[in-house]
């Protein structure tokens, strides 16, 4: 991302979003758009939606065409929605990579210092928080 807002005082969101989107839903893309529009009313100007596609299983051996069939159809779904990105970065490693890990990587690639992080995370991902090694954020205020 080529930097943050030009105004100190406005923050430009980054929404994190990391899953399988097996098959990515209305439901999925209508919650991308209510957490931007919330943090438009708190003054975030629309900056850039992430999502990171996970691997289906912790099997190194998935199907690529499988793979490249789930990323057309999260990038068809979500074409109308400007300053999404479908990353690839989290399908490609070798093994499960921790949230965290994920969180991390992908700040590094689309966030500016004083940019607005917001990370979806699902119920399971909630309770496991504690269990979290520590999220690096702090460069991004």
């Amino acid at each position: 991302m080529a930097g943050g807002s030009t105004d100190p005082d406005i923050s430009k969101l980054v929404l994190l979003a990391s899953g399988s989107f097996d098959p990515i839903t209305n439901y999925h893309i209508r919650v991308f758009e209510l957490v931007k529009h919330y943090f438009s009313l708190k003054g975030c100007v629309d900056g850039r939606a992430i999502i990171s596609l996970t691997p289906k299983t912790t099997n190194t051996n998935q199907d690529s065409s499988e793979t490249q069939d789930r990323i057309k159809m999260c990038e068809l779904a979500t074409s109308n929605i400007p300053n999404l990105v479908i990353d690839e970065w989290e399908y490609n490693q070798r093994c499960y990579t921790v949230l965290p890990k994920v969180i991390n990587k992908l700040a590094d690639k689309y966030c500016s210092t004083g940019d607005t992080i917001a990370v979806m995370v699902t119920e399971e991902q909630v309770s496991q928080i504690t269990q979290w090694p520590q999220v690096r954020l702090s460069a991004y205020p």
